[in-house]
């Protein structure tokens, strides 16, 4: 009887698992080149975040900079734009989820105008939400 239960545990291992002998890869090119950030940048400035409960990120998907405070996109844990002043203190957020006029179901992108600030979110429903705070 433990044979048959050794035979049958083996039996049921191997089969549930598969083997793959190649896995294709593709070399895009070898980086032989090492550049310092310097090489990209005129000035590269290290800022801490501070957190706070309701600022709490999941992730950085994108990065703006405009008038001083730093516009930071979560796509993929709250899905908001949370603003920091240049010292990496919260200011406030764009969290503004649900149906209604103003509101979006899911952001896919965003952007700030150059000119006046304004906050553009790109939502998933075909539409863009323009904030002029």
């Amino acid at each position: 009887m433990r044979v048959l239960i050794l035979l049958l545990l083996t039996f049921g291992m191997h089969a549930s698992c598969t083997r793959v002998d190649e896995i294709p890869v593709r070399f895009i090119g070898e980086q032989t080149d090492v550049h310092s950030l310097s090489s990209f940048s005129d000035k590269v400035e290290h800022i801490p975040l501070r957190m706070r409960d309701d600022f709490v990120l999941g992730g950085v998907s994108d990065v703006r900079c405009w008038d001083n405070n730093w516009y930071i996109f979560d796509k993929r844990g709250r899905n908001a734009v949370f603003v920091y002043d240049s010292a990496g203190f919260p200011l406030y957020s764009y969290t503004r989820r649900g149906r209604a006029a103003g509101e979006y179901s899911r952001l896919e992108s965003f952007d700030v105008s150059p000119d006046f600030g304004y906050v553009c979110l790109v939502c998933h429903e075909n539409k863009i939400i323009v904030l002029d705070e």
